[in-house]
């Protein structure tokens, strides 16, 4: 599923000319250091595990899948504390809609299998999202059909515990329809929960946000500041040097909000297209001293952290303003006693 998620990520281009054969049905990636974890399914069922790092493309299989009676739908894998948490949704050809949820904890082997969910669903997009807490809980996002209403549910993976909660909890309205939830959790463990209303012809974003400390710790609030309209239901969230970034928008054309509160507000950025970057141009024969062009992800990269640089160099400035501010009213203060003293010692002695 080529989406946003994919576009920005930093897989290598071998990973990507594997994902880009037409055998395979759907894939999940992840990364832990120096390593990409990408596991993906073949047409044939083979469910392949490989490895790559420093250059060095390692693969085997993991597993085999009944393509011929079922259909795959979506896979994501988190790499939590060493082991590769597997979950993929599928359903059978008598009823398609109707998808099973399922979680695999695999190390050398199995090690846990767990049924999160059924749920029914329309295919079109990504119906669930993944994400772990620095505690090695998991938390998901998905998306279920019911009486033609769409709705988003929250639920989660308790480490300690080794299991799911049994009732998720509704995260959106009644009377929407919703679809494409993205689930995020930053480096202070809030949890962030995005997805798009339909409008009809366009698209409405949803936020809601789960603190992981003060009096709303582990209650869902919706950050209802945040309005975003797209023509596109795709969306992402990234966190570079404790700033959040929300990206959404398609390929040609990427729009980002940066927040410097771990998701409380945001503050629109702009748009952007991948050309707005200046392009490096491809060496040549004639001129050796052209710079080789970089990657998309890197050019992506690169714009995010220039953001962050301008946003943070705005906020030096904020503060030097407000203390010069602060230096001005304490001379006004100055002036306007002496004045006041002058004004009494002229009333005294008149």
């Amino acid at each position: 599923m080529k989406n946003l998620k994919y576009e920005l990520s930093p897989l290598d281009d071998t990973l990507r000319e594997i994902l880009d054969k037409e055998d395979v049905i759907i894939y999940g990636y992840a990364f832990d250091e120096e390593v990409t974890h990408l596991i993906y399914l073949l047409n044939d069922g083979d469910l392949i595990y490989s490895t790559f790092s420093n250059g060095d493309l390692k693969k085997s299989q993991i597993g085999k899948f009944d393509t011929k009676s079922n259909y795959y739908h979506q896979l994501e894998i988190l790499y939590i504390n060493g082991k590769l948490n597997i979950f993929y949704a599928y359903s059978n050809f008598i009823n398609s809609n109707i998808f099973t949820l399922h979680h695999i904890i695999y190390k050398d082997n199995i090690e846990s299998r767990f049924t999160i969910i059924r749920y029914i669903s329309k295919k079109t997009t990504a119906s669930f999202s993944v994400d772990f807490d620095s505690y090695g809980n998991i938390h998901l996002l998905y998306n279920t059909l019911a009486n033609d209403i769409s709705y988003i549910f929250y639920t989660y993976y308790n480490c300690h515990k080794n299991s799911w909660l049994r009732d998720p909890i509704k995260m959106s309205q009644n009377d929407k329809y919703n679809e494409n939830p993205f689930i995020f959790v930053d480096s202070k463990d809030n949890i962030h929960g995005i997805w798009w209303e339909d409008m009809s012809n366009l698209y409405v974003l949803k936020y809601y946000r789960m603190s992981s400390s003060g009096n709303e710790r582990f209650k869902w609030s919706e950050v209802s500041s945040l309005k975003v309209e797209s023509s596109v239901p795709d969306e992402i969230l990234k966190e570079n040097d404790n700033i959040i970034s929300l990206i959404y928008g398609d390929e040609s054309n990427y729009f980002i909000a940066n927040s410097i509160d771990y998701g409380l507000s945001y503050k629109p950025i702009g748009n952007y297209k991948v050309s707005d970057i200046k392009t490096k141009e491809i060496p040549d024969e004639n001129n050796t001293e052209k710079t080789p062009i970089v990657s998309k992800d890197d050019m992506i990269a690169d714009m995010l952290n220039q953001i962050t640089i301008n946003q943070k160099n705005l906020e030096i400035q904020f503060k030097d303003i407000i203390e010069d501010l602060a230096v001005i009213k304490a001379k006004i203060a100055e002036i306007e006693e002496n004045s006041n003293k002058n004004s009494f010692f002229k009333r005294l002695f008149s």
